[in-house]
């Protein structure tokens, strides 16, 4: 297709926590935004639909103000999309019942609509655009509401046979952990992802909810700043 300033892409991130959508010319360049909370406790219809509508009128509303056409739309999303369910999904009730390709071609008027693992779809950002740019070997860590990593060989984002490589969300984080991945539990990710670490960073910082706000405090508050304490066990200690 010859691009023209008037065809424009949609692209949509589901989180656990919050979804983002964003309409942009074929160059990259933003042309509206929203961002939209998941709200994760009611469930995956929800989020979905919601999600649609808000995309259905990014459309709308781009079209109308540019008079061009649709040239393709891309979804990022937790879990490894099958045509008929999400595999390693847990943080949505009812994730892993969706069928999201479906969903997609049903609600958009483009025969180009491609979905990607989040965490994958990030890190092939970094190693084009960002961080990583020129990387051979490297490694992209995500805390999210989840945690995952992606892994770069060869300059490429490796996907594993199964689009499972970098899933450490369901490593054990000790030798006698008892529930893990055929128990649907995600042992170190309840350990190290955003929302846990924002559970015990609340206990130990007044006025601290989650981990952004104790990325950031790590960064420009040397008074509160979190350490590591000695031992195996590692937890967020209020500095004196």
């Amino acid at each position: 297709m010859e691009e023209s300033p008037a065809h424009f892409v949609l692209g949509i991130d589901l989180g656990g926590t919050k979804m983002a959508l964003a309409t942009a010319h074929t160059n990259g360049t933003i042309i509206h935004r929203q961002v939209l909370p998941t709200l994760a406790e009611q469930g995956a219809e929800q989020a979905i639909s919601r999600v649609i509508e808000a995309g259905l009128q990014l459309v709308e509303q781009t079209q109308a103000e540019l008079g061009g056409a649709i040239a393709g739309v891309g979804l990022s999303t937790m879990g490894i999309t099958l045509e008929d369910r999400v595999l390693m999904a847990p943080n949505v009730p009812g994730w892993d019942r969706l069928e999201l390709p479906n969903i997609m071609r049903q609600s958009f008027s483009t025969s180009t609509i491609r979905i990607a693992n989040d965490v994958k779809a990030a890190a092939a950002a970094e190693l084009r655009w960002g961080e990583l740019a020129g990387c051979n070997v490297g490694l992209y860590l995500n805390v999210g509401t989840g945690f995952a990593a992606a892994l770069i060989v060869g300059e490429r984002v490796i996907e594993d046979a199964h689009g499972a490589a970098g899933e450490i969300a369901y490593n054990l984080r000790h030798l006698h952990e008892e529930m893990g991945f055929h128990h649907q539990r995600a042992p170190l990710e309840e350990f190290l992802g955003g929302g846990a670490i924002g559970e015990r960073a609340c206990l130990q910082f007044a006025g601290v909810t989650t981990a952004r706000e104790i990325f950031q405090l790590a960064h420009t508050d040397s008074a509160r700043r979190s350490r590591c304490s000695p031992g195996r066990r590692r937890r967020y200690t209020r500095a004196e």
